[in-house]
């Protein structure tokens, strides 16, 4: 019996969380949430492009090094699917 109300309480503890974080995406604020992430995402590539180049030349790493593992890790084969 007391497995019964500690799976009872469980599930009403996952519902109410469901139930907040629906509450949560449904907000007004969250419209507008994927065009400042995108906008942020491409106005923060140049610091970041600059900070690997930057420790790349600290740590004598060639760019051309860094290029190779770049094209070894993300593969473009992928990105023609979109």
């Amino acid at each position: 019996m007391k497995k019964k109300k500690s799976f009872s309480k469980q599930i009403n503890r996952a519902k109410a969380f469901i139930k907040k974080v629906w509450e949560i995406l449904n907000r007004p604020e969250m419209a507008i949430l994927p065009g400042q992430l995108a906008f942020f995402l491409v106005l923060s590539l140049v610091p970041i492009i600059t900070i690997i180049g930057y420790g790349a030349s600290f740590f004598n790493i060639s760019i051309d090094t860094i290029i190779e593992f770049l094209k070894a890790n993300f593969d473009q084969s992928n990105s023609s699917n979109y």
